[in-house]
């Protein structure tokens, strides 16, 4: 049977994990790229970008994205 050395699996699953972390926050990000602004509590159609929720849904998930993938 094929045996994998021990080094290879130490050294490959801490990057894998973060992929899969990061995969997870990617997928919400285009979740919320493509949910239909009538599922948002947002009334208005074109206000400042700065109230909409949607903005700051992506900022988030972006930056908690990029932070577990650099300093993780």
């Amino acid at each position: 049977m094929f045996e994998l050395p021990s080094w290879w699996l130490a050294e490959t699953a801490p990057l894998a994990g973060r992929l899969a972390f990061a995969g997870v926050f990617a997928a919400v990000i285009v979740w919320l790229m493509v949910i239909p602004s009538s599922h948002l509590t947002e009334e208005d159609q074109s206000p400042a970008w700065w109230r909409r929720s949607r903005v700051w849904a992506v900022m988030v998930a972006a930056t908690q994205m990029l932070i577990y993938l650099l300093w993780s």
